[in-house]
């Protein structure tokens, strides 16, 4: 049996209607014999930002890419060049900087393996001053 929330309980291991974010489903037997549970995540990946030092939307944001260890991000510039490129072990933002130094507004290009065979891609709108 399936749970999202320990109380409810389902046959099947689809849910439908999750939002996103991150979630714990819950196993056990029918003879009530708890399996154990497991987090997961449904991303939702803006498709811009604006690293412009106002407080509201300045960093890209993977949510719930910390249930996944060893997961990888390669951000491209449009040339197809790396801009950024790294093993995420916690939780992700990205500031639109490259060794350092801001990036001009562009659509950027991401690459997201996830540690469980994933892979998510896809592009983004940087918007800075210029």
């Amino acid at each position: 049996l399936f749970s999202l929330d320990s109380i409810h309980w389902q046959s099947s291991n689809k849910f439908h209607g999750l939002t996103n974010g991150n979630h714990r489903v819950y196993v056990k037997t029918i003879g009530e014999c708890v399996l154990g549970h497991k987090d997961f995540a449904i991303f939702s990946l803006a498709n811009s930002f604006t690293p412009n030092g106002d407080g509201i939307n300045d960093t890209w944001e993977i949510g719930g890419i910390e249930n996944y260890k060893n997961s990888e991000i390669t951000i491209l510039d449009r040339y197809g060049s790396i801009v950024l490129k790294s093993i995420i072990n916690g939780t992700f933002e990205w500031n639109g900087k490259s060794n350092g130094r801001p990036l001009p507004t562009a659509i950027y290009w991401y690459e997201l393996k996830i540690s469980d065979g994933r892979i998510l891609k896809g592009n983004i709108l940087l918007k800075n001053r210029n």
